[in-house]
């Protein structure tokens, strides 16, 4: 009991409330550092200098989207952002780069719903926030295929049974109790 506190429950639309003020804050410190002045979106952040103005415009574009998926959006974007200014690349990225990071992220065993986040992160910055420049990478085949993380191989052929394990199955099936297992 000594740790339990008594705090009152956020309802549902104030938690809701929550995600999209940290979804707007995330997305305008993203943008902010995008070198894309041929997008007007992020030339009109970028030449605002209060954060209210910022904000007004992302609320205005953002006004139909969920706030998980803004903060799904923004989480990997960020990843991506960071792993590409580690290598001296300024985002919005071609499709070479993002090619190589999918690989990248793909050796060090990202899963394919992670490496699948990344690819829809971009899409959503090719049609909700108009970065034409993203065209190429969204429509990449060897980019939707590094997708996948597990390679291509022949299918493996599970081990035949052995003779006690036979045994063992017609026993369950003819004589068990479990009603299921027949």
């Amino acid at each position: 009991m000594q740790y339990a506190k008594d705090v009152p429950e956020k309802t549902w639309s104030e938690e809701r409330e929550a995600i999209w003020k940290a979804a707007i804050r995330r997305w305008i410190f993203l943008l902010d550092q995008w070198e894309a002045p041929e997008v007007p979106l992020i030339a009109a952040i970028q030449s605002k200098e209060s954060f209210v103005e910022k904000a007004q415009i992302m609320v205005d574009v953002f006004y139909n989207e969920a706030p998980q998926t803004l903060m799904k959006r923004v989480n990997s974007l960020t990843k991506l952002c960071n792993t590409l200014h580690g290598l001296g690349v300024r985002f919005p990225c071609n499709e070479e780069q993002f090619y190589l990071f999918l690989k990248g992220e793909s050796s060090r065993k990202a899963s394919a719903s992670r490496l699948k986040a990344f690819f829809e992160s971009l899409v959503f910055c090719r049609h909700v926030l108009s970065v034409e420049s993203l065209q190429q990478v969204v429509c990449s085949r060897r980019c939707l295929g590094a997708l996948s993380s597990t390679a291509l191989s022949c299918p493996r052929q599970a081990e035949p049974f052995s003779v006690p394990q036979l045994r063992k199955l017609h026993e369950v099936l003819r004589s068990g109790p479990e009603l299921w297992n027949k």
